[in-house]
């Protein structure tokens, strides 16, 4: 490995001037500077960084934690895994470090709950996911740190929100549907409480009323959760309800594949008989049997723009609040299809 020692010896310079000119001091002539970089360039010298340059490059690097207010592992769950991951690159784009960590995400009984790198605040600034109360919310707000919420249960107001066009997204669902020729649609969808759900179920009336489409309770079924079992038994539903809807709407693309295995078990051809449509767009989904139409909620991305706007308030800690919305967009496969004539 070539040495600064042998640069300036091959350049008949001391150590010292090739210090300078490495580290583009201005007490050099130039004609030395340029005798000093090309015998650099030709020997392939790198110089070592200074530990002064390496203690103020470390100080701009930007220290994140991922907080998981979740009752199960984040990394192992296909819709919060997708937010891990679009954090995780941007960090690694932006050179900053990313960490994860976890909190009960009801009541911190006591500061101890809060994990350490939070609670003595070393990390400049944090991205809060899952369902977190307003407890935890305000716990973690007392520590003063710079907070993102990313697709939390709830919206609270006075932070800064990344989320999906959840409603959006049910919006475009319908009126696909509706250019395929349905006018009888029927939905699974589930009670969990979160702001999400509240929006996909009060845009989907929205969206079936404009359209003059007619509301039938018997083709809304209601599960607890949003998960394939919820599909499964409410296809089962769906069949004793003998309804008559041509597509079916299902809130979560785990629930759409429960949803197609019960009705294919059933004797339903899909989409011939009933097209069957997701929301999330997992990465699954274009896989399943038929590949699932579903709406895309960006969820790598949304976690990329949380980590760009958590780091735009530790640059600028007096921002104020926003509220970023990621636009759905509709994924065309094969589970859906025109009405027969």
């Amino acid at each position: 490995m070539t040495t600064i020692r042998d640069v300036a010896d091959q350049a008949g310079v001391s150590v010292a001037t090739v210090s300078y000119v490495m580290n583009d001091r201005l007490v050099v002539g130039d004609e030395t500077r340029q005798r000093v970089l090309r015998v650099a360039r030709n020997m392939n010298y790198v110089p070592r960084r200074s530990s002064r340059k390496t203690s103020r490059e470390k100080r701009n690097v930007k220290s994140l934690a991922f907080v998981s207010c979740l009752p199960f592992d984040p990394w192992g769950e296909a819709y919060w895994g997708q937010f891990l991951t679009g954090c995780v690159d941007a960090s690694h784009e932006t050179d900053s470090m990313l960490q994860v960590a976890r909190v009960d995400p009801e009541t911190p009984s006591e500061a101890s709950d809060i994990p350490v790198v939070v609670r003595h605040r070393l990390v400049d600034g944090i991205i809060v996911a899952g369902w977190p109360s307003r407890s935890v919310v305000d716990s973690l707000a007392d520590l003063s740190l710079p907070m993102v919420l990313l697709d939390t249960r709830d919206v609270y107001e006075g932070f800064t929100h990344i989320r999906p066009d959840h409603g959006g997204g049910m919006t475009k669902l319908v009126r696909y549907l509706h250019e395929l020729g349905h006018r009888r649609i029927g939905v699974i969808n589930w009670k969990m409480g979160f702001a999400c759900e509240g929006e996909r179920n009060s845009a989907f009336h929205m969206a079936m009323s404009e359209l003059g489409l007619p509301m039938d309770k018997k083709r809304i079924i209601t599960r607890e959760a949003p998960n394939e079992d919820a599909g499964r038994e409410g296809m089962k539903e769906f069949l004793r309800r003998q309804c008559d809807a041509t597509a079916l709407i299902c809130h979560g693309d785990h629930v759409a594949r429960g949803a197609m295995f019960v009705a294919q078990e059933a004797g339903v051809k899909i989409p011939r008989d009933l097209s069957i449509v997701g929301v999330d767009n997992q990465p699954w989904s274009a896989r399943s049997d038929p590949p699932l139409t579903t709406v895309d909620v960006s969820l790598v991305e949304l976690g990329r723009v949380a980590v760009e706007n958590l780091l735009r308030m530790i640059a600028n800690p007096k921002a104020s609040p926003r509220r970023v919305t990621i636009e759905a967009k509709i994924v065309v496969r094969a589970s859906a299809a025109s009405v027969k004539a």
